[in-house]
C-alpha cells in the first residue's frame, strides 16, 4: 500500500447478490479522475461475499448470514446471536480497508435498500476510527427507509451525524460539486439535466478490481439510464426521471476498449433495460453480431434487462440477432395474472409472453425470469393461477428459462403504489415494516409469505437455479 493519500475512496457496500462486480465505484472513480482528483474504487460487497463463502461451508447457513447482513429476518434468535460477531468483524474489516488508502473523503455507494443495514454500522465504525473524515453516500438505496416514512434513510443518517452529505440524483454532477466544496449540508440534491437524451459518462475504471475473485467474471457496462416504462411499483423514476441512452456505435466502441483493457468478453449490461430505444438496440445488435461473425474465437457475450413487447415490435429477426450476439435476457414478467400486471403498468399480454418464450426456445436464448408474488389485488384464485402458469412453463424451465427469481411484492415510498396506499385507494394495512402490506381476507401477510414460498419450492422441483426473497425485511429494533 502506498503511503500517499487519495482524495476519495469509493466503496460498493454489501449486500448485493449474484457474485458479479459492482460498477458504481469504478464509474465514480473515472468521473473524478477526469477532473484531476485521485481516487480508489473498491467492491466491498464482493470481498465480504467471499468472506462468507470461506467462513461458512454450509450453503443454507451462508444464505442466513447474507440475509442477516441485508437486515432480513432469520428464522430464529440463534442465527442473530451466531452471526452478530461475524457481521461486526466484517464492519471493522471494511472500515480499515477504506482507511488504509488515507482518503480525505469517503464515498459509500448503496445499490439498494439491502445495503442500508451495513452502511449504517460502517459509517458508525468509520466515525469511531477516523472522526474527521468526510463521508458522503449515494445510490438508489439511500432514499427509501425501511422503518419510517417521516424521513429518508439518508436524512436519518445525516441527522445522527453519521454522514456529512448525501447525494440524490445523478452521481456525476453531485460528487464533483461535493469535492469542489460547492455543496452545503442542507443542499444535498443536484438538479437532473433533462435537456437531452444522450448519456454522457466515461468508461468505468476497474484497475482496483481483481476479477479472479469474482464468481461471475463479467464487465459491468452502462448503455442507458432510466426507463421508458412507468411501472407503478418502481421508484426508478424518482432516481432517474428521464431515459437517456448512448448511441449504438459509442456503446459498441466502449465494449471493444473495455474488453481490450481487462481481457474480459462477457458484459453485464446494468441498464434498467437494453431495448428501451428499439432503433439503437437493433443497430447495436447488428454491430455485435457482425463482430462475432468475424471473430468466432473471441466472441462477445452479454446479459441485460429486456422488455417484452408484442410481436410487431419484436420480429423474429431480432431474436436471431440476440442469439448471434450471445445475449441472455432478464425479463420482468412479475405476474402472469394479466389483469394485475397491466394495472401495475406492464402493458404486454400473456400472448406476448408466450411468443417471447417460443422465440427464445427456437433460437436457444436463455432468460432469467423475474416474478413478483402476492401483488396488490391478487386473490387466492390468482395465487392458484400463478402456480398453474409456472407449472405450464415446465417445457421452458431449465433451458429457455435458466433461472427464476421470486420476490414478495413490497410498496416502495414515492411510487404510484405508495400514493394509492396513502389515498386509501387500496384496502391495505401495513405489514411488519412500512414496505410490506396486507389486504385482509384477500392478500393477508401470512398467505403472501406462503405463496412466495410455494412458488420458490415449485421452481426448485424443476432443478432450476432459484433465488427467492419470500423472507421479510427486518426492523432496526
Amino acid at each position: 500500500m502506498s503511503n500517499q493519500s487519495v482524495d476519495i475512496v469509493f466503496a460498493g457496500i454489501p449486500w448485493v447478490g449474484g457474485g458479479a462486480p459492482l460498477m458504481a465505484p469504478a464509474l465514480l472513480k473515472s468521473i473524478v479522475q477526469l477532473e484531476g482528483y485521485s481516487a480508489v474504487g473498491i467492491d466491498l460487497n464482493n470481498e465480504v461475499m467471499n468472506h462468507v463463502i470461506e467462513t461458512f461451508d454450509n450453503v443454507e447457513e451462508a444464505l442466513h448470514v447474507a440475509n442477516f447482513i441485508a437486515q432480513r429476518r432469520s428464522p430464529n434468535l440463534e442465527y442473530y446471536n451466531n452471526h452478530s460477531k461475524f457481521f461486526h468483524e466484517q464492519i471493522t474489516y471494511m472500515a480499515e480497508r477504506i482507511l488504509s488508502y488515507k482518503p480525505s473523503h469517503i464515498g459509500l455507494s448503496l445499490l439498494s435498500i439491502d445495503s442500508q443495514f451495513c452502511t449504517e454500522y460502517l459509517a458508525l465504525r468509520l466515525r469511531q476510527l477516523a472522526p474527521n473524515k468526510k463521508i458522503v453516500i449515494g445510490g438508489p438505496g439511500i432514499t427509501s427507509n425501511l422503518t419510517s416514512k417521516e424521513n429518508t434513510y439518508a436524512e436519518g443518517l445525516l441527522e445522527r451525524g453519521l454522514i456529512d452529505c448525501y447525494l440524490s440524483g445523478r452521481g456525476k454532477e453531485g460528487i464533483l460539486e461535493y469535492l469542489k466544496g460547492n455543496l452545503k449540508q442542507s443542499d444535498n440534491e443536484i438538479e437532473y439535466n433533462l435537456s437531452n437524451t444522450e448519456l454522457d459518462l466515461p468508461y468505468p475504471n476497474y484497475e482496483d478490481y481483481d476479477f479472479d475473485q469474482y464468481l461471475i467474471k463479467a464487465l459491468p457496462i452502462l448503455e442507458s439510464e432510466g426507463c421508458v416504462q412507468k411501472c407503478e411499483f418502481c421508484d426508478l423514476i424518482e432516481y432517474w426521471p428521464k431515459y437517456k441512452f448512448k448511441k449504438s456505435s459509442e456503446f459498441f466502441d466502449e465494449m471493444l476498449r473495455q474488453s481490450e483493457t481487462y481481457g474480459i468478453r462477457y458484459f453485464d449490461v446494468r441498464n434498467s433495460l437494453t431495448n428501451g430505444s428499439m432503433q439503437e438496440f437493433k443497430k447495436w445488435l447488428t454491430l455485435v453480431a457482425d463482430y462475432n461473425s468475424k471473430n468466432p474465437n473471441q466472441q462477445f457475450f452479454w446479459s441485460g434487462y429486456f422488455i417484452i413487447r408484442p410481436e410487431k415490435f419484436h420480429p423474429e429477426e431480432m431474436f436471431k440477432l440476440i442469439k448471434e450476439t450471445n445475449g441472455q435476457l432478464v425479463i420482468g414478467v412479475e405476474t402472469p395474472v394479466e389483469r394485475v400486471r397491466i394495472e401495475m403498468g406492464k402493458k404486454f399480454t400473456n400472448k406476448d409472453i408466450d411468443y417471447h418464450f417460443y422465440m427464445s426456445r427456437k433460437y436457444n436464448i436463455e432468460n432469467l425470469l423475474l416474478l413478483m408474488s402476492a401483488n396488490p389485488g391478487e386473490t387466492q384464485e390468482d395465487y392458484r393461477f400463478v402456480e398453474e402458469w409456472l407449472n405450464d412453463q415446465q417445457p421452458y424451465i431449465g433451458t429457455t428459462i435458466s433461472r427464476i427469481v421470486v420476490q414478495v411484492a413490497v410498496i416502495l415510498p414515492d411510487t404510484v403504489w405508495d400514493k394509492k396506499r396513502d389515498s386509501n385507494e387500496w384496502d391495505v394495512t401495513p405489514g411488519p415494516c412500512i414496505h410490506e402490506f396486507e389486504q385482509p381476507g384477500i392478500n393477508d401477510f401470512k398467505s403472501r409469505m406462503e405463496h412466495s414460498q410455494k412458488l420458490s419450492t415449485l421452481a426448485n422441483k424443476f432443478n432450476t437455479l432459484v433465488e427467492s426473497s419470500f423472507y421479510t425485511f427486518g426492523n432496526n429494533n
